[in-house]
């Protein structure tokens, strides 16, 4: 889903983000089980939104994205809170109980 210049997200149907975080959520699957030890160790030139230039391992640029994913969780937490709604457990130790019991 994007969000535009203003800092707001455009109306979507109920149950697409659902659908669409499946979608993103198969890639990171799909891409994860290519990977061999060498392709973490990897570096990658890139530019940040400022246009700083950095290297990076791949491994680094994975785990930055899985930490980022953790400040975001506790956003929606927060906001759902706010609006009287008890969010569902997020720590990890959840997801490993309910896979075990899948």
């Amino acid at each position: 889903m994007a969000v535009s210049r203003a800092g707001t997200a455009p109306q979507t149907p109920e149950g697409a983000i659902e659908v669409e975080w499946a979608w993103v959520q198969q890639q990171w699957t799909e891409w994860v089980a290519t990977l061999a030890d060498a392709d973490l160790e990897r570096v990658i030139d890139y530019k940040d939104m400022r246009g700083n230039a950095h290297r990076s391992s791949v491994e680094e640029i994975v785990m930055h994205v899985v930490n980022h994913g953790t400040l975001h969780r506790g956003q929606v937490m927060a906001m759902m809170r706010q609006l009287g709604v008890a969010p569902p457990p997020t720590d990890l130790i959840y997801f490993y109980r309910e896979q075990a019991n899948a």
